[in-house]
């Protein structure tokens, strides 16, 4: 067993759950899950229909990530033990992909409770949702890449907590639209967010320390905020655009553009 495979099997940091509640406080003091929580349909329903073409765009983010790992600096760093930490490496964001598959299904059929059609998804992400897409698809260390995977993970786990303790929340969406919520808060073995955590470190040439995770994760997390926001602010929802739009492409470009 070397020492790269060694570091993933170690625990987690203390201080990941502390950066996990200082997203949670947030996110709860946020206006649009302060409106959420008081059961506020139409916010919801807007978060769904904005928020769509990440989810739709991140299951493809993960799968090429798996590429990212076989970067040249890294081999020429780890020699041989690079291929173990790859093997690993594969195995999780492999395992996170199909998750965030089934996660994209059950947010289409959140959407459909909340009266959303295909029709309605076909959009040109607002700004601020196309930011979030940009930041997570950007080609960087891959280490980097994975602490923002544990960004995203925080952000979804942390709406989903807090969004479910409003009993008001449940009862205006329902049974059948809560799915997509509580997956993210129930997890069987490690989480995506404690998996992408200890690739991260597994990847990471020194030491990863608390400061440069808070620093990466919050700022993923604060653009997702900033997205939500976004939502409060406005009264209306995008008029949908044709089919022609092709996310990928958009998740391309922000790879050869970041």
């Amino acid at each position: 067993m070397n020492s790269l495979t060694d570091g993933f099997k170690q625990p987690i940091p203390a201080w990941v759950s502390e950066i996990n509640n200082e997203a949670l406080q947030k996110i709860s003091l946020s206006s649009f899950a302060t409106m959420c929580r008081a059961g506020d349909m139409r916010l919801t329903k807007d978060l769904f229909l904005r928020f769509w073409p990440f989810v739709d765009a991140f299951p493809k983010v993960i799968n090429r990530a798996c590429l990212h790992i076989l970067k040249t600096e890294l081999v020429k760093t780890f020699g041989l033990e690079m291929i173990d930490v790859f093997r690993l490496g594969f195995q999780v964001l492999s395992s996170m992909q199909k998750d965030e598959e089934d996660h994209r299904q059950l947010w289409l059929k959140t959407a459909n409770v909340l009266g959303l059609t295909s029709a309605d998804l076909r959009q040109r992400p607002i700004p601020e949702v196309k930011t979030v897409t940009s930041v997570i698809a950007e080609d960087v260390d891959p280490y980097m890449m994975c602490l923002r995977f544990v960004g995203v993970e925080i952000a979804a786990e942390s709406v989903s907590e807090n969004f479910l303790s409003s009993d008001k929340f449940k009862s205006a969406l329902g049974k059948e639209g809560l799915r997509w919520f509580e997956v993210h808060v129930t997890h069987e073995g490690m989480s995506h967010k404690e998996l992408a955590f200890k690739l991260a470190r597994a990847l990471h040439r020194g030491e990863l320390t608390r400061e440069e995770s808070h620093a990466v994760i919050q700022h993923v997390v604060d653009l997702f905020i900033g997205a939500a926001e976004v939502c409060v602010e406005s009264g209306e929802p995008p008029s949908p655009l044709s089919c022609e739009f092709n996310l990928a492409e958009e998740v391309a470009t922000s790879r050869e553009n970041p």
